[in-house]
């Protein structure tokens, strides 16, 4: 249908070069077939032939962010809310996009009155739990949480969210009929799978946990905080080797994560390999410098070293 489409828009704008909403569909088109570029280059032009097109907006704001350009996805989203006031499907849109940003008093706001003009909206509810959550407002979040479950009982979104307030509470067992319950609707979420192994391994249920991380690994590889706790849970089944190399996994996918650095030093030095753990002790706290325990790990292989030359002297 996409060349048909395509010609028929191409056909109306060679008569009415500034019909948006042809330029509209066009990046629509290019965006269904995978072209970005030639997507945002339309969707620019809907933009400028026509400032007032709501829907314009929104497009260019969506792919804007796929682009990874966030502030300037917020701009065209605050364009289109001015355009339309009242609607809450724009206002879910920007509170999400200034949660990303960190901006969470506005973003609460936004989402405060989303859920208030559509009462009815799980995903209004979800949205804003989301922000409560990121305030540190887990009493709130997980209330209005429960609010868009008691609306859509089958969203994967609000359970997903819901067990990882609980988890943060410490509600482990809730947390984790919860993330079962997202998990069935998407089996294909790798941090879901991170998340319920995490829940899982805090149970004591280690060898549900591993499989859950390894499921995580297997479905996105370049999640860095699946390959360490996958790391993490073949240690505590004495897995070293196994270990190390998710561990380096991690580190490889992101070297700022602290306690990736720590918890491969750990191994390094309980298995003599001294200097290359001082080196991971010391990265971590380079990155986090109130890592109490990378630095009594520090402090201890130093003091093997310490003890080592002078027992070779």
């Amino acid at each position: 249908k996409y060349p048909e489409a395509r010609a028929l828009c191409e056909e109306m704008l060679r008569q009415r070069p500034g019909f948006a909403d042809c330029h509209l569909q066009m990046s629509k088109i290019a965006a269904a077939e995978g072209n970005l570029d030639a997507a945002l280059t339309a969707a620019r032009k809907a933009v400028t032939v026509g400032p007032k097109n709501e829907r314009a907006h929104l497009q260019l704001a969506a792919l804007l962010k796929e682009r990874g350009d966030l502030d300037q996805a917020i701009a065209q989203l605050r364009q289109a809310l001015t355009l339309e006031p009242n609607a809450p499907d724009t206002r879910m849109l920007l509170g999400r996009a200034l949660a990303e940003k960190g901006r969470l008093d506005e973003a609460a706001s936004l989402l405060g009155a989303a859920a208030t003009i559509q009462p009815e909206s799980a995903a209004a509810a979800t949205q804003l739990g989301f922000v409560l959550a990121r305030q540190g407002k887990l009493d709130d979040a997980v209330l209005s949480y429960r609010r868009a479950l008691a609306l859509d009982p089958g969203s994967a979104e609000a359970h997903a969210y819901l067990g990882s307030a609980l988890a943060s509470q410490g509600q482990w067992d809730e947390a984790i009929e919860h993330f079962g319950a997202a998990l069935k609707a998407k089996p294909e979420s790798a941090e879901l799978h991170d998340w319920m192994g995490v829940a899982l391994r805090e149970k004591g249920r280690s060898e549900d946990a591993l499989g859950h991380f390894r499921e995580a690994v297997r479905l996105a590889p370049g999640l860095a905080i699946a390959q360490y706790n996958l790391g993490r849970a073949l240690k505590q089944q004495g897995k070293l080797d196994e270990a190390v190399l998710h561990y380096r996994r991690a580190i490889a996918i992101d070297p700022r994560l602290a306690a990736a650095h720590n918890s491969l030093g750990s191994i390094l030095g309980a298995q003599g390999r001294l200097p290359e753990a001082i080196r991971e002790f010391r990265e971590a706290l380079r990155l986090q410098p109130d890592h109490d325990e990378a630095r009594n790990n520090l402090d201890l292989a130093l003091r093997m070293m310490r003890e080592g030359t002078r027992s070779r002297r």
